[in-house]
């Protein structure tokens, strides 16, 4: 243990010495007693150091090389408390003083290793003093090895649970519960037919937010959690970012390194910490070569990669070759196995070989890469169709207008509005009309939940979900708003004018937050409303298509969308991750 320490301040000395200490006035007596110290320490004589660097702090109460000498010689007489008060004094003084947090890691580590209890009461707020200087790949280092040591001690539970057997993760600000029957919310739900809980996460802290992302590797399911401690105003980023990985049943499989946000970890499970590639479990894969710069993340083995020389796009898959030549002005990522790039030759989608999906005869009518299905226009006839990342035409080119489909590849219900003739329609992604010779779509599109139409034989507008079904009857002579985003739309019958939301009733549309307003319209889809294969969320509650209450979240609480089969349910307090299990006639 002692010669960690020796080595330890060896490295660090010589940078102590050169940033010299405040009060010059007396610089021969401090920096006499500064190089005692160090020899003191390299010689084991760990009394003695104290006393030479005590004499420095006598002379100057701001010599900060001084504090952290005693504090490295206090490690090595295992006094790890009055170490610790050594670096927060220079904290203090100094709180950009990247040696003090390695000094503070340091003693935090061995004292863990030695006497792993001890550390129960400060062990949090110790770990929040660190993650201020995370980003220095030292202490990051030092940050990774103690949540290691700490994840295997059970010992560290910053809060009793009687009943409730827990993993911690992420510095315990999030915590796995694994004894579900403790958690009364899950017994909100109303129909457990249709829901299955997977697992419950507990918050510290009810401002403290994460997210979830499924991803499949090698047909199996993986859930990505992001948790984010600080607000931003893009949303929730910032310095205090952990990333683990879960089984379904709420286990930890590893805590990820690298992956600054969910965007970078791809359909592989591969993520980014700037020229290395880790797997799901942390391991380092790939240290890539430093002339590119990665991003994005792995989609189908292949990552955006940017030439720093020529500032141009291309590919790098995970053995670190540059497949796709960096010939672009830009690109996306994979996520449906074409990528939306931009070069000389003009712009639209590549393959994973490269290759434009269609010829020049097609212009492509959006930069849409989510949905497998692209959305093209002939030039000849002006005509529009769509086709697969194979550049085979799924739908022919038939239509006066088209948009591009909503829905993941995969999706039971994914449709896309189209006109023919003047009027418009919804489609599936064969091209069948799932809204029927009755009725005609009277808007573009829409991004989530109802969009407005018309009855032909009565002239009366009404509101169509994606399934085709009709959700609010055509009975008022105007529609106001063309899609529900604010999780009502507004109508007119006869002089009045008002909200309805999903289900016909009147209502007032929902006043969001930033925080609330971010959750709902970037991350996954969700916050006050969002519809999947399975269900849809409006207001805090979660509906079948039958339009029966599955699970009623508390006033505040927001319930957010994974993908077309789950989502998780955020009361402030608790993280409840459910499946909806598929009926029939879904």
């Amino acid at each position: 243990m002692r010669q960690i320490w020796k080595l330890v301040w060896v490295c660090m000395s010589i940078m102590f010495f050169l940033a010299g200490c405040k009060n010059s006035s007396h610089k021969s007596g401090i920096e006499e007693n500064l190089n005692l110290g160090q020899r003191y320490l390299e010689n084991g004589e760990y009394e003695e150091a104290l006393i030479a660097f005590s004499k420095c702090i006598e002379i100057d109460p701001k010599c900060e090389p001084a504090y952290l000498g005693r504090a490295e010689a206090f490690g090595d007489l295992e006094q790890w408390e009055k170490g610790i008060e050594d670096c927060r004094a220079v904290m203090e003084l100094n709180e950009e003083n990247t040696k003090a947090y390695l000094v503070l890691g340091n003693l935090l580590l061995a004292g863990m290793e030695q006497d792993e209890s001890m550390w129960a009461d400060e062990y949090w707020f110790l770990m929040d003093l660190l993650q201020k200087k995370r980003e220095e790949e030292a202490v990051g280092n030092l940050i990774l090895r103690i949540e290691e040591l700490a994840v295997a001690n059970p010992s560290i539970n910053p809060e009793e649970q009687s009943g409730a057997e827990e993993n911690s993760l992420w510095n315990g600000k999030i915590q796995i519960v694994e004894n579900m029957e403790e958690i009364d919310a899950a017994d909100a739900v109303e129909n457990k037919n249709e829901l299955k809980l997977l697992y419950v996460l507990k918050k510290m802290d009810a401002d403290d937010h994460f997210e979830i992302k499924k991803i499949t590797v090698d047909k199996e399911p993986y859930y990505i959690l992001i948790y984010y401690s600080q607000w931003e105003e893009a949303g929730y980023k910032g310095d205090g970012e952990y990333h683990g990985v879960l089984y379904e049943d709420g286990r930890i499989r590893s805590v990820l390194r690298g992956t600054e946000d969910a965007n970078k970890v791809g359909d592989t499970g591969l993520n980014i910490d700037g020229q290395k590639v880790y797997d799901l479990d942390g391991n380092q894969i790939l240290d890539a070569d430093s002339r590119y710069e990665l991003n994005w993340g792995f989609f189908h083995d292949l990552c955006r990669a940017r030439d720093r020389d020529s500032s141009l796009f291309g590919y790098m898959n995970s053995k670190g070759e540059v497949v796709i030549p960096c010939i672009y002005e830009n690109t996306k990522g994979f996520e449906s196995g074409a990528a939306f790039s931009i070069s000389d030759e003009g712009w639209g989608f590549i393959n994973t070989q490269g290759q434009w999906l269609v010829d020049e005869r097609y212009d492509f009518m959006g930069d849409e890469t989510e949905n497998g299905l692209y959305c093209v226009r002939d030039r000849e006839t002006g005509k529009c169709g769509y086709v697969d990342v194979s550049g085979q035409f799924v739908i022919p080119c038939v239509y006066d207008k088209a948009f591009s489909f909503n829905g993941k590849s995969g999706d039971k219900n994914r449709r896309a509005i189209v006109f023919f003739e003047g009027k418009g329609t919804m489609i599936d992604d064969q091209g069948n009309d799932v809204l029927g010779e009755e009725y005609e779509v009277i808007a573009s599109g829409y991004e989530y939940g109802l969009f407005p139409v018309k009855q032909k034989e009565t002239g009366l507008y009404g509101y169509a979900d994606r399934r085709g079904t009709i959700r609010i009857p055509c009975m008022y002579d105007e529609v106001l708003t063309s899609w529900a985003g604010d999780g009502a739309v507004k109508v007119r019958l006869g002089g009045e004018e008002y909200w309805v939301d999903f289900n016909n009733q009147k209502t007032e549309p929902v006043e969001l937050s930033e925080e609330a307003r971010y959750e709902w319209s970037y991350m996954m889809g969700g916050g006050q409303l969002a519809e999947a294969d399975t269900y849809y969320v409006l207001d805090y509650k979660v509906y079948n298509w039958d339009g029966q209450v599955l699970l009623e979240g508390k006033e505040g609480s927001s319930i957010v969308v994974i993908d077309g089969t789950d989502f998780y349910y955020d009361d402030g307090a608790y993280i409840y991750v459910y499946r909806c299990e598929e009926r029939d006639g879904i």
